[in-house]
């Protein structure tokens, strides 16, 4: 930052500002109050104080103060402090023009003069004058800004040179010189690659001539040869864990605009993947950000809007980049749509929240004018055409960069009536919005391919003395035999005749209003005994969300965000409350999903709901009462000590998703109006505690979906969460704690044994059954294993979803050793699953090739041993779930054996066997209403055993089926009851030590195909390396010819190995 009034020292803002954090690619703008700034005060950080001020010798600096003149360039600095500087960045952060170059002023001759020239040229803007090369100019001007290109002839200071560069490219675009513009560009950038920059240039200059390097890219016609502006070489900066603040956003984008111009230009595919990569990444980061900003910080809010739409530019002229022809845009049709949506909401914004800055006539920025001018040419869907150009009206300044609102606003509107053959002010249009329909995506050989606009303004004089103003056009076609062919045009300045766009009757914003989801809310009685609030509706549009997850393909969404709470008669402070997603009412295709949580959530956020948007579905979560989307279901079990809350346990158990989805289904039908005698498909995905809540709906409610993905189920709750401390109490027993380096090498022998059983080398174990059959852990005995110490990690990796997942990663030190006989037999204990002191089987365990998560043991550093680290999950349900205490763990596992484990089963089975055991074989009432479910397991699933799912299926098999034989029963299963092991899977996605092992990721299309079409699958789609197809049991896969040939087989001894009789229970475990 230069010096004030004169002074040599500088101010560099606090050491806590100063300092880059782990998740800020450069500092923060500090406020410099003292003794503590503003900036850290308020947010509620430390100030860590200043360094002491010193003396630099900066080459910029000049010892005098310069002063005006005369009363003119008095003027014309005051209308630039207050006017012109605080509008010229656009909605991004002017420091660079109110600041830094107001205070250079002071004391560099050459800016002085830059700024006076600049003042005076946007006044003459601001008053309406038009400069061209045929008019007199500005002679004030033209004086000052020469005198600024003498002033800086002789000075040696790059980085002075940089600064005054981007005043000369300022005053040229408004001198409407373009080739002088980009020779200063070209200029700047010049010295940039040569010297680099000092800091406050690096943060201040460099990002303005990170934009200046692709301006050239809007002109629509190549410049001449010394007006070519090279690229920016060296000043990246990886993209931060998240934005702190708009402008480490701006940069990300920029980087992300600068490397899709590069692609754009080389027509290379191979960068499209990373590039791909680094906007979803943006995208997700920038809307974090977005969240945090208030609305009446309207400046704000539009520049991230701008970065939005920038990122969506980006994405669409990636994609399109190796196709031929104009109708290749067609199919991003929608990111079109989203870039609009989101030039209206910056509309809003700025009428709703108007600025503090002054109304800006002319910004040195581009803006939204070049974003809405993008849409104007390449997109055919005439309304979304149509209110792109209609919108350049409304957002940008008249004048950016080196465009003008004028010029693309005619040159939009003469393209869309020269391609779509119609007149833009006959007034048919607005009255006819099916004609808008059949206007739309016009033939190829009707499609411009483009219209370079000759800059220079034609001025002619009229008889009657008045002067008119003319653009000339090239507008360019291409004919079959590619031949390009120019209609030359000439637009006048003119003012043409308002767009009205009509409103078609159904659109996201509008359809999406709180009345208009008030009046869709399911009238009372729906459910008996339940309360709507119908003032508790909100409403939110979101557009432009990009969504992935191994549970369905990446997609862009758009979709209305509706929550409302409702209460149960009679039942004092309670609200629960639902959210929907709802679709746009042209992707809305008939159906409901109702999505499920993991661990102790009820809901999985947004992990889950997009699912059901990507297949045209309203999608809904609920909070179950507990308070609002984020609280789990421990915070509210007790009441008290000793005391359950029973309500909160049905709700988890099976009440609230019941509720979630009666109420969904009637929302959705209202929402799209749909008839009573039309069919509603309803659906419902979730895994784990969202798989074992899907199946609660599945045995109890039998028409309640007519599809579900149940994916890992947490059944037989009794025994499922005891069963996590099964390997602790093995280990306890045997007073032996494994070494986690020592689990790993056995793991990884095991898998490097296990993998070519199934007749492939390829890193997947896809036969655990044959590797339970034939491999001998002892075999693992004396092997070497080394690992580097790890910091562990409180969530184990999981973050704030830990409980819903699994337990922590301890601390560890560095390890070497070879794996012991005493390690191998506990792992062999360990997967042949639990035995009680009476030699009968208590529980299954997982599959060889799972991981040992369970079983991780804790280093104390202290007495340099291992020891027993207590599962969080199996810990806090004895504690908190049936010792009822309000803690999160055990405290210890002294005098626990498997018989008491086994005991803690049973308690558990019994206690919550009508809410949460979830585990009714007889699937009658499914059956008969002729629904279907797809269930999934990972086969090395490491926290929900998959031999889990298979006695399930089994279960249901012997109870519906008993008196036919294992085909005829297995064909009627596979009638409605479809169950599918993944192989390398882990816990509902692919697993990190069997990565080629993939996840099905298609599984709610899959079942909404047999569903609606009859289509039941024989197989189902992985995305796994060389595993595309999974088997259905009690099919296996095997493959011939290392992988060349593939086939699902059947193998009794195989299946064997999958089947439990738990005879340590006097009762059925189902």
């Amino acid at each position: 930052m230069p010096p004030r009034k004169g002074s040599p020292k500088v101010k560099t803002g606090c050491r806590t500002c100063k300092r880059p954090s782990p998740h800020r690619a450069r500092k923060v703008k500090c406020d410099e109050a003292k003794p503590k700034c503003v900036r850290c005060t308020s947010s509620g950080r430390q100030c860590a104080g200043y360094e002491p001020t010193i003396e630099h010798g900066l080459a910029w600096y000049r010892p005098q103060q310069l002063t005006a003149h005369d009363q003119r360039e008095g003027r014309a600095f005051q209308f630039f402090s207050h006017m012109v500087g605080p509008v010229l960045s656009g909605p991004t952060d002017s420091y660079f023009w109110t600041h830094l170059v107001v205070q250079f002023s002071h004391f560099e001759p050459a800016v002085r003069h830059a700024v006076l020239a600049i003042s005076s040229l946007y006044e003459d803007f601001h008053e309406g004058e038009r400069v061209t090369r045929q008019k007199k100019g500005n002679a004030f001007a033209i004086s000052h800004y020469s005198a600024a290109i003498e002033r800086i002839k002789g000075t040696q200071d790059e980085q002075l040179m940089l600064l005054v560069c981007v005043l000369f490219v300022c005053v040229e675009y408004l001198q409407g010189d373009v080739e002088a513009a980009l020779r200063h560009c070209k200029h700047g950038i010049l010295i940039l690659n040569k010297v680099g920059c000092q800091s406050w240039a690096r943060e201040y200059v460099m990002p303005i001539f990170r934009r200046l390097s692709f301006i050239s890219f809007f002109l629509g016609v190549k410049p001449s040869e010394d007006a070519l502006v090279p690229g920016l070489i060296g000043f990246e900066a990886p993209m931060p864990p998240r934005f702190e603040s708009v402008e480490e956003a701006q940069s990300a984008i920029d980087d992300i605009t600068v490397h899709a111009i590069e692609l754009l230009a080389r027509g290379d595919e191979s960068g499209k993947q990373p590039l791909q990569t680094r906007l979803q990444e943006f995208h997700g980061k920038v809307c974090e950000l977005d969240a945090t900003v208030p609305p009446q910080e309207s400046s704000k809010k539009m520049a991230l809007c701008g970065m939005k739409i920038k990122a969506e530019m980006a994405r669409i002229q990636v994609n399109t980049i190796d196709g031929e022809g104009e109708m290749r845009y067609d199919e991003w049709a929608d990111s079109f749509r989203r870039i609009v949506a989101l030039g209206k909401q910056a509309a809003e914004m700025k009428v709703a929240f108007p600025s503090e800055r002054p109304r800006a006539s002319f910004t040195f920025e581009q803006g939204f004018l070049s974003m809405m001018g993008f849409v104007s040419i390449k997109c055919r869907d005439l309304q979304t055409r149509l209110e792109a150009i209609d919108l350049m009206t409304k957002i940008p300044a008249p004048k950016e960069a080196l465009l003008d609102v004028g010029t693309l606003y005619r040159v939009g509107r003469r393209g869309a009536e020269i391609e779509h053959g119609v007149l833009l002010d006959d007034g048919v249009l607005e009255r006819n919005p099916v004609a808008m329909a059949k206007l739309s995506f016009p033939p190829e050989e009707k499609r411009l391919i483009g219209a370079p606009i000759e800059h220079e303004l034609d001025v002619i004089k009229n008889e009657d003395g008045t002067t008119t103003y003319r653009r000339t056009v090239h507008f360019l076609k291409k004919d079959a035999d590619g031949v390009v062919h120019d209609q030359t045009e000439y637009l006048l300045d003119q003012k043409p005749g308002q767009i009205v766009v009509p409103d078609l009757p159904y659109n996201l914003p509008t359809s999406s209003r709180p009345d208009t989801a008030q009046q869709a809310l399911p009238a009372a009685g729906t459910i008996p005994g339940v309360t709507i609030d119908s003032a508790s509706v909100q409403t939110a549009v979101v557009t432009g969300a990009n969504v992935s997850s191994e549970w369905y393909p990446s997609a862009t969404i758009d979709y209305c965000n509706v929550t409302f709470a409702y209460s149960h008669d009679g039942l004092a402070n309670d609200v629960v409350h639902v959210t929907y997603w709802v679709p746009a009412p042209d992707a809305f295709q008939n159906r409901y999903v109702s999505t499920g949580g993991g661990g102790l959530a009820i809901n999985s956020g947004s992990q889950y709901i997009p699912t059901g948007i990507i297949a045209g579905a309203v999608s809904g979560i609920t909070d179950g009462g507990f308070g609002d989307f984020n609280t789990q279901w421990d915070a509210v079990f007790l009441a008290a000590n000793g005391t359950v809350n029973w309500q909160s346990v049905y709700m988890l158990g099976y009440q609230a998703h019941n509720e979630l989805a009666v109420l969904g289904k009637q929302f959705a039908r209202n929402f799209f109006a749909v008839p009573a005698e039309t069919k509603l498909y309803s659906y419902y995905q979730g895994c784990s505690e969202g798989g074992r809540e899907g199946w609660s709906q599945a045995q109890r409610f039998g028409d309640q979906f007519d599809g579900v993905v149940a994916g890992a189920p947490a059944f037989r709750y009794g025994q499922q969460q005891v069963n996590h401390l099964t390997a602790n109490v093995m280990e306890t027993t045997a007073n032996y704690f494994p070494p986690s380096c020592e689990l790993e090498k056995i793991l990884n022998l095991t898998i490097a044994a296990c993998d070519p059983l199934d007749g492939k080398t390829d890193g997947v174990v896809a036969r655990s059954d044959l590797c339970k059959m034939t491999f001998d852990f002892n075999t693992t005995v004396g092997q070497a294993y080394s690992c580097e110490a790890t910091s562990g990690s409180g969530t184990g990796g999981f973050g704030d979803l830990a409980k819903r997942q699994g337990p922590p990663s301890n601390p560890t030190p560095a390890q070497n050793g070879t794996v012991s006989a005493q390690g191998a037999a506990l792992v062999k204990q360990y997967y042949d699953g639990l035995i009680d002191s009476q030699g009968k089987r208590v529980y299954l365990n997982y599959q060889p090739g799972s991981a040992f998560t369970d079983a991780n043991a804790k280093f104390d550093s202290a007495t340099n041993t291992w020891g027993v680290s207590i599962s969080g999950l199996g810990g806090e349900w004895v504690a908190r779930y049936l010792q009822l205490r309000d803690t999160s763990t055990l405290e210890s596992l002294t005098n626990v054996t498997a018989d008491t484990l086994r005991d803690w089963m049973l308690y558990g089975m019994n206690k919550y066997a009508d809410s949460l055991q979830t585990t009714h074989p007889d699937l009658s009432a499914f059956q008969t209403a002729g629904s279907k479910i797809l269930h999934v397991h990972g086969e090395q699933d490491d926290s929900i055993p998959a031999a889990s799912s298979v006695h399930y299926y089994e279960s249901v098999r012997s109870i519906m089926f008993p008196g036919q034989g294992f085909n005829e029963s297995s064909a009627a299963m596979d009638e409605f009851y479809r169950l599918y092991l993944v192989p390398g899977g882990a816990h509902c996605g692919a697993n990190s030590h069997q990565p080629g092992g993939g996840w099905p990721q298609t599984t709610l299309q899959t079942v909404i195909d047999w569903v609606e079409k009859g289509a039941a699958p024989e197989t189902l789609n992985s995305t796994g390396e060389g595993i595309g197809e999974l088997c259905r049991w009690p099919q296996r896969p095997l493959w011939t010819d290392n992988g060349a040939g593939f086939s699902c087989v059947y193998d009794q001894a195989s299946i064997d190995t999958w089947k439990y009789t738990f005879d340590a229970f006097k009762m059925p475990v189902y």
